[in-house]
C-alpha cells in the first residue's frame, strides 16, 4: 500500500513551532460544558502503512474570562512537531471543528461520551477517520520510567557556556553507598531468615526490607562498580549522556519515553554517576536566540565540553574515569569531544551516524520513496539528485545562484528525469512551488542553507571514528531505519583492522531507539511499551567493568 502524500504535507513541510491562535467559542447551548473539552485529546492517524500519533491540547485563553475562550494546538511527536496552532476551535453542542491554516487541515469531531471524540481529518482533498481519547496528561508514564525512591542521590547541575551566551541545566545522579549498604544488609537478613525460621527482623532490618522491595528488582546480576577514594572522599566514575538530533530535554523524551532517565537510573544503581542535560534552548538550558539559530553539530561539542568542566568541580566524581554515551547525533558529538579532551576514558555510541550526512539522509528517505511507488530507477535518480543538490548547496548560497545552477545544469541531465517526475507528483505542489525549477532553487539555496542542515549534509563521521584512540563501544540495532547497520558494522570492522580498541555489538530486533521493534520505523517508537531493551545496558555495564578494572 502506498503511503499517502499527506504524510509529508502534514508533518515534514511545516514549522514545528507555531503560535496558538485564540478561538472564539459560540454561545450556543452545549451538551458538554466548555470546561469538559479542556485537556489532551490523543489519537492515531492512519496513513497507509504509517500511523502517526496526534495530540491536540485544548486549554482556556484566560481561565477567568466569561464566556470562556478556548485555544487548541497540535503535537505530532513522531515528527518532532510541537504547538502547531489551530486558528479555530469552534464548539457547537457536542461537536467541535478545528481549523489549522498553517498545514491546510480541518478536523471535525463529535463527542460520543466524556472521553471520546469520533472525528474526520481533512486535508489535500482527502479524509481520514480519527478517534480521539481524552487524557489528563500530554504523555503517560512508561513502565521503565524511574519512580521514587530512586536508591541514589539526585542533584541539579547548573553551568554556563564559555561564550557567556548560554546557561545549562541538568541532573546529576550519584550512587548512594548508604542505600547500597542497606540493600546488602537486607540480602544478609533474607539469608538468615531462610536459615532460621524463628528469626525476627530488627527495626533497621525492617527498613532495609522496605527499601529493598522497591530497589532490588531494578538491580540486575551485574555487581556494583568498585568505588575509589581520593583524600578520604568516595569518588565515582561518571557517564555524560549526549542526546540525538533536534532540541531534546535532559531525559531525551520522545513521546511517553524517557530513555536518558532510564539510563541514569540503571547506571547509578550500579555505582556509576550519570549527568544528563537539557539541550541548548530547551527547558532550563537558555540562550540568546541569534546564537541558538547558528547551532550545528560542532556547536554542540562546546556544550558537552562545558558539561565536562562542570563535572570536574564535583568532589564525588572521579575525573580520571569520565565516559561519554551519545545517541544518534550525540554519538558523533561524543567522538568529537573525546578528540578535544584528555579526560575521556571511553565512548559508547548508540546508533551513531557512520556515513556522510547526505548518505544517511538518502538511507532514511528510500523507504518513503518506495512506499510512494518509486521503482529502482526512480530511487537511484532521486538519490543521485539529492547528492548533487547537497554538494551544490556548499557553493550556491542563495536562491538566485541556485536557480541559475539548476537551470544550466540539473534540468539538462536526463538521468534526473525520473526524479523530477516523482518530485512533481509528491513534492513540488505541496511545497507551493510553481515548478520543479522553483523547488530545486529553494532546496539548494534556502533549505540546505540552514546551518545545522548544511553541516549535516557535508559531515563525514567516519573521520572522527578513525581519528579517535579512546576505547569504543559501538551499539547498533539491525532494524534501525535511520542509521544503516550494514555500514556501521563495516566501519567497525575497518576500525578493528586498523588496531583501534573497539567493540561492536549489533542486535537484530532493535530499532534506532534501542527498543525491540517490528518495523523499526519512527512511528513505531511511540506505540511500544519498552523504552530501552535490557540487553543494551547489560552489555554497556560489562564493558564499563572492563574499562574500570584495576581502578
Amino acid at each position: 500500500m502506498k503511503t499517502s502524500p499527506i504524510f509529508k504535507l502534514l508533518f515534514i513541510r511545516i514549522a514545528v513551532v507555531a503560535i496558538c491562535f485564540f478561538s472564539q467559542i459560540q454561545n450556543s447551548v452545549a451538551q458538554f460544558s466548555q470546561e469538559s473539552w479542556i485537556g489532551f485529546w490523543k489519537g492515531d492517524l492512519h496513513l497507509g502503512e504509517v500511523s502517526l500519533r496526534l495530540i491536540i491540547e485544548v486549554k482556556p485563553v484566560i481561565e477567568s474570562s466569561t464566556p470562556m475562550q478556548l485555544k487548541s494546538s497540535l503535537d505530532v511527536p513522531a515528527q518532532g512537531a510541537k504547538g502547531i496552532g489551530f486558528n479555530t476551535s469552534e464548539i457547537n453542542k457536542n461537536k467541535i471543528t478545528w481549523v489549522c491554516s498553517a498545514i491546510g487541515a480541518t478536523c471535525t469531531g463529535e463527542r460520543k461520551d466524556s472521553i471520546t471524540i469520533e472525528a474526520i481529518w481533512k486535508q489535500g482533498g482527502q479524509e481520514f477517520p480519527l478517534t480521539l481519547k481524552k487524557s489528563a496528561q500530554r504523555f503517560s508514564t512508561k513502565p521503565q520510567t524511574p519512580k521514587p525512591p530512586f536508591g541514589y542521590i539526585t542533584r541539579t547541575a547548573q553551568f554556563s557556556h564559555p561564550s557567556g551566551k548560554l546557561s545549562f541545566g541538568g541532573t546529576l545522579t550519584v550512587p548512594n553507598d548508604s542505600l547500597l549498604q542497606l540493600f546488602e544488609k537486607n540480602q544478609q537478613i533474607q539469608q538468615q531468615k531462610r536459615e532460621n525460621s524463628t528469626f525476627t527482623p530488627t527495626e533497621n532490618a525492617a527498613a532495609s526490607i522496605s527499601l529493598n522491595s522497591v530497589i532490588a528488582p531494578r538491580i540486575a546480576s551485574h555487581p556494583y562498580i568498585v568505588r575509589g577514594k581520593t583524600e578520604g572522599i568516595t569518588r565515582y566514575p561518571v557517564v555524560l549522556l549526549i542526546s540525538g538530533s533536534g532540541t531534546q530535554d535532559r531525559d531525551e523524551t520522545i513521546g511517553d519515553h524517557k530513555p536518558f532517565a532510564v539510563w541514569a537510573d540503571y547506571l547509578s544503581l550500579r555505582g556509576v554517576a550519570a549527568l544528563r542535560v537539557d539541550d541548548r534552548g530547551m527547558n532550563a538550558s537558555k540562550g540568546e536566540p541569534e546564537f541558538l539559530q547558528k547551532t550545528t553539530t560542532e556547536s554542540l561539542v562546546e556544550d558537552a565540553m562545558a558539561a565536562i568542566e562542570w563535572l570536574k568541580t564535583q568532589p564525588d566524581i572521579d575525573t580520571n574515569f569520565i565516559f561519554l554515551m551519545g545517541h544518534s547525533e550525540g554519538a558523533n558529538i561524543a567522538l568529537k569531544v573525546a578528540k578535544k579532551s584528555n579526560n575521556i576514558r571511553g565512548v559508547i555510541t548508540l546508533a551513531g551516524m557512520v556515513e556522510k550526512g547526505v548518505e544517511t539522509s538518502i538511507y532514511q528517505l528510500k523507504p518513503i520513496w518506495k512506499a510512494n511507488g518509486a521503482d529502482e530507477e526512480t530511487v537511484e535518480s532521486l538519490a543521485n539528485l539529492t547528492r548533487t543538490c547537497a554538494a551544490a548547496s556548499a557553493r550556491y548560497k542563495d536562491v538566485n545562484a541556485a536557480k541559475k545552477f539548476a537551470q544550466d545544469s540539473l534540468l539538462k541531465h536526463k538521468a534526473y528525469t525520473p526524479a523530477f517526475k516523482y518530485l512533481n507528483t509528491f513534492e513540488v505542489k505541496q511545497t507551493k512551488q510553481k515548478n520543479i525549477l522553483g523547488y530545486l532553487s529553494k532546496r539548494i539555496g534556502e533549505d540546505y542553507q540552514q546551518p545545522w542542515i548544511q553541516y549535516f549534509m557535508q559531515y563525514d563521521p567516519s573521520v572522527d571514528f578513525k581519528n579517535n584512540d579512546v576505547a569504543l563501544l559501538i551499539i547498533q540495532g539491525k532494524k534501525d531505519k535511520q542509521i544503516d547497520a550494514v555500514a556501521a558494522k563495516a566501519l567497525s570492522q575497518q576500525l578493528e583492522a586498523e588496531g583501534k580498541y573497539v567493540q561492536y555489538r549489533e542486535f537484530g530486533q532493535l530499532n534506532h531507539m534501542m527498543q525491540h521493534a517490528d518495523s523499526g520505523f519512527v512511528d513505531e517508537y511511540f506505540t511500544l511499551e519498552e523504552t530501552l531493551a535490557g540487553e543494551v545496558p547489560a552489555i554497556t555495564m560489562s564493558w564499563l567493568q572492563v574499562q574500570l578494572t584495576g581502578r
